[in-house]
């Protein structure tokens, strides 16, 4: 850190973040207000602040004011925030379209889990010579 910042530490309020200082926060935000976290502090949970980005380092959650809130507390798009009553803003551009490929990915792998797992159980029953004792035929593994 640079040493011109060593004059503002002194200065710093060092204590955990309030959820009475996130909602004076929302009420003059003009549009959002940021909230930044480290990588592995709770903070952010804590607060109910969605996570906007995270990196190795730090974490971020945005709590969006530009659009009304939702009808209900959560939608694809949008949620809020149960304290607040404040829009999150979805993520845009290529963070989103990263997020998207990562949970279709882990999807992806999810259900070739299950089917290889299906697979291993059914050749597992075939070899000790029936159902296993669990009654009709096939009633023990899906198809």
């Amino acid at each position: 850190a640079a040493p011109a910042y060593a004059g503002l530490r002194s200065l710093a309020d060092h204590r955990p973040l309030s959820a009475e200082a996130v909602r004076q926060a929302v009420r003059v935000a003009r549009r959002r207000v940021v909230v930044m976290d480290a990588a592995a502090g709770e903070e952010l949970e804590r607060l109910g602040v969605p996570l906007y980005h995270r990196s190795q380092r730090k974490r971020f959650g945005v709590i969006d004011r530009s659009s009304p809130p939702p009808l209900t507390t959560a939608t694809a798009t949008t949620t809020t925030t149960p304290y607040l009553g404040a829009v999150v803003a979805p993520a845009k551009g290529h963070t989103a379209a990263r997020r998207r490929r990562n949970t279709e990915r882990r999807a992806a792998e999810a259900a070739a889990t299950a089917a290889a797992t299906a697979v291993a159980l059914r050749e597992l029953l075939e070899l000790q010579g029936g159902d296993g004792g669990g009654g009709e035929e096939g009633a023990a593994l899906p198809t």
